[in-house]
């Protein structure tokens, strides 16, 4: 599964959140990393007990799921899966988890940083609604996601030396996760690969100007080289139903477009195009936020003009 798996249909959470999900205040908002501690804890409980593998599941068990936030909570049914599945992890590569333990244990220092993401995007978006933020501790398989009611970070995926996430890009995925939870796209009228791919294009456009950089700067080499056969390839692939997954949340399957999450690209690209043409920028920032019309935003981008042939002069 993709490191980056951020799901489009979000799962529903119908419990309160322990912050407010209509918070519109920066300095308000509810910012939760006790998880981190709570995970390492109970890891190293098992550890002084000998680190029997088969001892494992029940630490994790009794020490973090049973004691951890709401954010674990919501982390778990697709990510976390339950002990058992997380205990396996940790068992396949313990030495990995060792090793990033400094940057989880740096991600919970991160608070300050984090209000002044929060700071700029409510300057530019003032109607912002900034739900709880978790960072917790997962199965390797997911550096974010939004759920109805927060913003959960999987602490773990920073990892960097030659990881897909370096530890610089834990701000840019809490701004890309608070894109996420302003948006309003639907699927049925903007498509399965077209609407998600102009959601995760457009958190990440979002994530550049709030936070300075974005999650998916790793394949913007390529992408730029290529540009014009993806984004040919592309409008073909947004007519087809069983193209999504060529394009995004893709790390482990073969027959993806290139390199990982090139959708999260093509969104970009278009996001961009859009702003940068925009005579009103302020309106423009806010529409790429809510992003309740992708096709628009599209037509609006003149960014299928780039590649169109030059008029022959007559």
């Amino acid at each position: 599964m993709n490191a980056l798996f951020v799901l489009f249909l979000l799962t529903a959470c119908p419990l309160p959140a322990q912050g407010s999900d209509s918070n519109r205040d920066p300095e308000k908002a509810v910012i939760v990393t006790s998880d981190v501690a709570l995970f390492w804890k109970a890891y190293d409980s098992w550890s002084r007990s000998g680190a029997q593998p088969d001892r494992l599941q029940a630490a994790l068990q009794t020490e973090y799921l049973n004691k951890a936030s709401d954010g674990v909570k919501d982390f778990t049914p697709d990510r976390i899966i339950s002990a058992e599945a997380l205990a396996a992890r940790i068992l396949e590569d313990r030495a990995y988890y060792d090793r990033v333990r400094p940057n989880t244990e740096k991600a919970a220092t991160m608070e300050h940083a984090i209000r002044d993401v929060y700071r700029k995007f409510q300057k530019l978006y003032p109607e912002a609604v900034f739900p709880a933020l978790y960072i917790v501790i997962g199965r390797r398989n997911s550096g974010g996601m939004s759920s109805p009611r927060a913003l959960i970070l999987g602490a773990e995926m920073f990892a960097g030396e030659g990881a897909r996430l370096k530890f610089e890009d834990l701000i840019p995925m809490v701004a890309h996760e608070l894109v996420h939870f302003q948006q309003n796209t639907d699927p049925s009228k903007a498509g399965l690969l077209f609407g998600a791919s102009m959601r995760e294009g457009g958190a990440d456009f979002i994530a550049e100007i709030t936070a300075g950089r974005h999650i998916n700067e790793a394949v913007k080499s390529y992408g730029d080289s290529h540009e014009h056969e993806l984004w040919a390839q592309f409008q073909q692939d947004i007519e087809k139903p069983d193209r999504h997954r060529a394009w995004l949340y893709n790390g482990r399957d073969p027959n993806r477009v290139g390199p990982p999450d090139l959708g999260y690209y093509m969104g970009y690209k278009i996001c961009q195009s859009y702003y940068q043409a925009a005579t009103n920028r302020k309106q423009a920032f806010r529409n790429l936020v809510k992003m309740d019309d992708p096709a628009t935003i599209l037509k609006l981008s003149r960014y299928p003009d780039r590649f169109a042939p030059p008029s022959s002069v007559q």
